[in-house]
């Protein structure tokens, strides 16, 4: 965080780690799947805090992940182990309150 006055406060933010994916449906031949996907991912944040009281904040931030998730499964259909991979880099808009107590 950095204070610019008592009411306003920006901040920025990193962080690495190991991120999961559930994927369930159905097909287009009806089949139904469930998929685990998992590999490491990235984010970065930045944001600002406005003070409401000493213990109310109204915040607003946004969070851009980097990330390819990957998952080995068998196929029934064809009878062979599948790999597959998801890229689901992207943007997240936050905002609400913040309460300290």
């Amino acid at each position: 965080r950095f204070p610019l006055s008592s009411g306003l406060q920006p901040y920025f933010g990193a962080g690495v780690g190991y991120e999961w994916l559930l994927v369930e449906g159905v097909d287009q031949d009806g089949f139904a799947f469930s998929n685990d996907y998992g590999g490491l991912g990235a984010q970065a944040l930045g944001g600002l805090t406005m003070m409401l009281s000493p213990t109310v904040g109204l915040y607003g931030e946004g969070v851009y992940n980097w990330t390819n998730v990957e998952a080995e499964f068998f196929d029934p259909v064809y009878g062979v182990g599948v790999e597959e991979s998801i890229d689901y880099d992207g943007w997240a808009v936050h905002g609400g309150f913040k309460f300290r107590f």
